[in-house]
């Protein structure tokens, strides 16, 4: 006698037909978002030689909140070099503080930053400025390189030794000088590299000194040169020897600007705002000038 055999196909799709209902594809899940306690948040960023700081300070927005970020007006800001007063003058912008300082920051200053707003907790943070490093060499060979389009690009190089035994952080960026009749103007580049340690943050790049710690470090970067009406013109690099949270903060906010896709997590920006959000960095700046011919 011959049996009937199940039709394995038939159950498996009636187990997902059965399957198939709305109510079984459909959680939901209610989520109790906390409160949002609105706290100062401030940036600005000190440079060596610079006699202002412009300081943006705000108030924080919950995830949820459709109200805008504004600027916190006549908050209380204090800024303290070595343990002594630093502001000459504050005045208020549309948008920002503007502090005028005593004097310009210099290699191994500490500042000491305080904002205080009734209604808010205070805020605080502090960096001390990295010294300055000079550069051992420059050259500028023109049509010395191949961009990543197959076209020749002049090729910069340039050397600068590192402090042993520190960590040391860095950013580097190309800026081009014209000369007319008429006046000047300036513009920043934005050079390629083929050096893997170099990691691009706007049109320049950041690094680290844990692959040379304490060595002399050798750079070449390939610029293009656009062709213009000039009386002269110069190549100006601009290394910053930057503070740990200067370049942290460069690091992930250019990793938050490329993030994408509908299921990639946004990383998060690097903060050091003690009470609050934010930013506050410093850097000691060298700057070198090499004339095109």
């Amino acid at each position: 006698m011959k049996k009937n055999k199940p039709n394995i196909l038939l159950i498996l799709a009636a187990i997902v037909v059965s399957a198939c209902g709305t109510d079984r594809f459909t959680q939901v899940v209610e989520i109790d978002i906390p409160e949002h306690e609105p706290r100062i948040t401030a940036s600005g960023h000190l440079e060596s030689g610079a006699l202002q700081l412009t300081l943006g300070i705000y108030n924080s927005a919950g995830i949820l909140d459709t109200t805008t970020v504004k600027k916190i007006s006549e908050a209380n800001v204090e800024l303290l070099v070595n343990g002594e007063n630093a502001i000459e003058t504050i005045s208020e912008g549309f948008s920002e503080y503007f502090i005028k300082l005593e004097s310009p920051p210099e290699a191994g200053d500490t500042y000491e930053l305080t904002i205080e707003k009734e209604g808010f907790d205070p805020v605080s943070s502090s960096q001390t400025i990295p010294n300055e490093v000079r550069l051992l060499s420059s050259n500028l060979e023109v049509e010395g390189a191949i961009n990543s389009f197959g076209e020749k690009a002049d090729l910069i190089e340039f050397s600068f030794n590192d402090e042993e035994g520190e960590e040391n952080y860095y950013k580097v960026s190309i800026w081009k000088e014209s000369f007319y009749e008429s006046g000047s103007g300036i513009s920043l580049l934005y050079p390629e590299t083929i050096d893997f340690t170099l990691e691009r943050s706007g049109a320049g790049f950041v690094f680290s000194d844990q692959s040379f710690d304490g060595n002399n470090y050798d750079l070449s970067l390939s610029v293009d040169n656009f062709s213009e009406n000039a009386d002269s013109s110069f190549y100006l690099i601009r290394l910053e020897h930057l503070t740990k949270d200067k370049y942290f903060f460069n690091v992930s906010y250019e990793s938050y600007l490329n993030a994408g896709g509908p299921f990639t997590e946004p990383p998060s920006i690097h903060e050091n705002i003690a009470g609050g959000y934010g930013i506050f960095t410093g850097a000691n700046v060298t700057t070198e000038r090499i004339k095109i011919p």
